[in-house]
């Protein structure tokens, strides 16, 4: 039975020795790959002795070091595997029963689970960010996630200028060389992580702009790159995950937001809905 080694590390069934705390901080802070190195490999890069890593993992529950390895490679696959891999267990977990209602059981349920995942500490971080006119703001997604870059764009320069969004690769470099020290580069990216927000990011980085990432609750390779995380789960009865509760967070920042308009944002928009009706009216209606 596949054990969560992360949720061991932090909640451990028993006290850790000094030495055993040496080995937790180096896997928690490279979780999973520093724990698919041989048992004297890790040893030496925490400090300890061969036998406190083989004491660790007996302490977590495992037979021995090769059975933990195993269940990391495990951990791995569940977060990286693609749609294809995932089919069989779809397939087995529910014949016969009604895939719809099981799909939309299980989004609300997900839907849920955003809450316990918020950092309302990030959350106002982000909001602060959002609402400062002199941060320019440059969203990206995915090949799956870039729609809710492209959703989160559309109300944000509706609502402030200094707005962007990379709706292809094609366009990072010409883009990613206007952020200036200060700016907001937005992030979505989620399982399976694509090398091209790794890259977007780093640029990002580079050029001294703040890192928002909007991924799920794995331990996405970005996470230590980014300044604040906003994560929600994506696990359902499919073989492809649901950004249902992505796109919920999305709306929420978008209502708190808009919720905290000062003057000068309420004035864009109506200046907007203005130049809106004007051309939204008909040609032959100004002769009469």
């Amino acid at each position: 039975m596949h054990k969560d080694i992360k949720a061991l590390l932090e909640a451990p069934p028993k006290p850790f020795t000094p030495a055993e705390r040496k080995l937790v901080r180096v896997l928690l802070a490279d979780f999973p790959m520093s724990g698919l190195t041989t048992v004297s490999q890790l040893a030496r890069r925490c400090g300890v002795s061969d036998p406190s890593v083989l004491r660790l993992v007996k302490k977590l529950g495992f037979s021995g070091y090769p059975e933990f390895q195993s269940s990391l490679v495990q951990d791995i696959d569940e977060r990286m595997r693609s749609p294809l891999s995932m089919l069989p267990k779809i397939r087995q977990g529910s014949p016969g029963g009604n895939k719809w209602d099981d799909f939309i059981d299980a989004a609300i349920d997900k839907l849920g689970e955003c809450r316990q995942w918020q950092v309302r500490q990030d959350t106002e971080q982000l909001l602060a960010w959002l609402g400062d006119p002199r941060k320019d703001i440059c969203c990206h997604g995915g090949r799956f996630s870039g729609f809710l870059a492209g959703y989160l764009y559309s109300h944000l320069h509706l609502l402030r200028s200094g707005c962007s969004w990379i709706a292809t690769p094609s366009q990072l470099p010409e883009q990613l060389i206007d952020l200036r020290p200060g700016d907001i580069f937005i992030q979505f990216d989620y399982r399976r992580y694509q090398q091209t927000a790794a890259l977007a990011i780093e640029t990002a980085r580079r050029r001294q702009a703040r890192i928002v990432l909007f991924t799920d609750i794995y331990d996405s390779p970005l996470r230590p790159l980014a300044d604040i995380v906003i994560a929600a789960p994506v696990e359902v009865p499919s073989p492809f995950d649901t950004l249902v509760p992505a796109m919920a967070q999305v709306e929420a920042l978008i209502a708190e937001l808009t919720a905290r308009l000062d003057s000068a944002m309420t004035t864009r928009v109506e200046e907007i809905d203005q130049i809106r009706q004007q051309f939204g009216s008909h040609l032959l209606q100004h002769d009469q």
